[in-house]
């Protein structure tokens, strides 16, 4: 049985890929048994039949079109899959309003044109879905035909393109990418210094916050902003102030319960309705005396800074080493 199971998934099978005349559909088959699984009419390869007559079969059976004029040998694709080839000639100039008719039974159940720009190239793109509603999966069986139908679709339409020796085409096909590498870095290295320039901004903004808090003392809890600023800037100061202006932003207030069913403690109150009072708890000279104290501000850069010991010595001469 596994013997058989492996010589059925090594023989060879043929087919066509059916194109309309402008070449943007083709024709794909949809499985009797398989719900959603969509693919190009082909089949295995009888005993001493010719790779282009098991193709012609095929293609009749499925699609009750006869492909035997328009076949030509020379043009196919081909995918090895699990030691299995499948090659599926290509045959443009069929008709959209042909009437397909299955002549075998219990084995195709649909048959269908799709444009040819809507299909997947990989498991992961999500062409099919937002253009058809379909998912990839779908087309599992038309996923690795579809990026060498598109390039012979082109070289078809563009016969000059096709003609050019390799090594031009690979020179451009190059360059194309050193471009766009070097776009790549550029834009990298304009959000680096974006995101740099917005910290540093920042640093500053909270370090001139701290000095105009020292400055006007414990009465005086607001600041003026610049008419020029937006509102989200002046939303953004007063929030680094530790306040807001509009009291339907205060936080709630809450009451910590014990185990016992009792509340311990008075609600917290929140920063504004302690400014708005002008109240502070404790001592006020105590608290001038924290505010005043420059030292505990430090820009967020400098929190991981520290000096490394070793190399600093390494550089200094001996005698004035043995003195550090």
């Amino acid at each position: 049985m596994g013997d058989f199971k492996s010589y059925k998934m090594s023989v060879p099978t043929y087919g066509a890929i059916m194109l309309d005349p402008d070449m943007k559909y083709c024709l794909l088959v949809q499985g009797f048994y398989t719900k959603a699984s969509w693919g190009f009419p082909k089949g295995k390869i009888n005993a001493e039949e010719s790779p282009e007559d098991c193709a012609v079969r095929e293609v009749l059976e499925e699609t009750g079109f006869d492909v035997k004029d328009l076949l030509k040998p020379d043009k196919y694709l081909e995918s090895q899959w699990n030691d299995q080839l499948t090659r599926l000639y290509v045959i443009n100039g069929v008709p959209l309003t042909t009437k397909f008719q299955p002549r075998t039974r219990k084995e195709i159940k649909s048959l269908q044109w799709f444009p040819i720009d809507a299909l997947p190239a990989h498991k992961k793109d999500l062409t099919s879905k937002m253009q058809l509603n379909m998912n990839p999966n779908c087309f599992f069986m038309v996923i690795p035909f579809v990026k060498p139908l598109r390039k012979w679709i082109y070289n078809k339409n563009n016969p000059q393109e096709a003609q050019r020796p390799k090594s031009a085409n690979s020179s451009t096909f190059k360059a194309k990418i050193q471009d766009g590498q070097e776009q790549m870095g550029l834009r990298s290295r304009i959000k680096q210094q974006q995101y740099f320039t917005v910290q540093n901004q920042t640093e500053v903004r909270e370090l001139l916050t701290y000095k105009e808090q020292v400055l006007k003392g414990p009465d005086e809890h607001t600041r003026s902003v610049s008419p020029k600023k937006d509102g989200c800037q002046k939303g953004q100061s007063e929030t680094n102030l530790g306040y807001s202006s509009n009291p339907k932003q205060e936080k709630n207030k809450y009451q910590i319960l014990n185990r016992n069913g009792t509340i311990a403690g008075k609600p917290r109150r929140s920063l504004a309705t302690q400014f708005d009072k002008g109240a502070f708890p404790g001592d006020q000279d105590q608290m001038m005396s924290k505010s005043s104290d420059r030292s505990g501000f430090c820009p967020e850069a400098w929190k991981n800074f520290k000096f490394d010991m070793e190399p600093i010595l390494a550089c200094l001469p001996s005698d004035r080493r043995s003195l550090a």
